[in-house]
């Protein structure tokens, strides 16, 4: 059996910021909502509060649990759905993250999440796990961020500590995919004919 290379103590795929952006990012209000604002108020300040979207149970656990342990600073609050973490606007996220386990067409369905977690929080970073397969579909990736994602993440590919580091680098305003993904995005070769007449 094939060894990853993440169990040597090395990363097989590094991460590279997609699209640097400012590292000042404007928070943009989520309502204007007594409520919502007395929540936002009553956060303990100097933690990162994520709000996660993952259908899973176990993985959904797991992860908060990972997420935290790792990053002495977030608080976790985990939601089955993308409508239940919209209900809970009130509690003032300062990132979110969206797991998406299905893998080839049924992935599209995460399509409508990011779609309507950016309409509920204009502004707000939104991270997308994803159980792709080795390597994902750029397309995909590229329609998610059109939807509103400023991170990839796919999870065979990508431990903890690289998750964490992607989700602090959106949180600063930057936006992360791996790098095999920028490299197949280059434009193809010429043709064989065309090298030909050109050389």
């Amino acid at each position: 059996m094939q060894q990853n290379n993440t169990e040597k103590g090395s990363v097989a795929t590094p991460f590279v910021p997609f699209l640097a952006r400012s590292l000042e990012r404007p928070r943009l209000p989520y309502s204007s909502s007594p409520v919502r604002a007395a929540a936002v108020e009553a956060a303990v300040p100097g933690r990162t509060r994520i709000g996660l979207v993952d259908s899973s149970r176990l993985t959904r656990e797991c992860l908060a649990s990972a997420l935290v342990a790792q990053g002495a600073d977030f608080a976790v609050r985990s939601f089955v759905t993308a409508e239940d973490c919209i209900d809970a606007a009130g509690e003032g996220f300062d990132l979110l993250l969206c797991h998406a386990h299905e893998d080839g067409p049924a992935a599209k369905a995460v399509l409508a999440d990011i779609a309507a977690l950016r309409e509920a929080f204009p502004g707000l970073p939104i991270v997308v796990l994803h159980d792709a397969a080795e390597t994902p579909d750029t397309g995909f990736v590229r329609l998610l961020f059109q939807e509103g994602a400023q991170g990839f993440v796919p999870t065979r590919m990508v431990g903890i500590p690289l998750a964490v580091a992607a989700i602090r680098f959106v949180q600063a305003g930057g936006r992360f995919a791996p790098v095999d993904l920028l490299l197949d995005d280059r434009p193809p070769p010429p043709p064989a004919s065309r090298r030909a007449t050109i050389s």
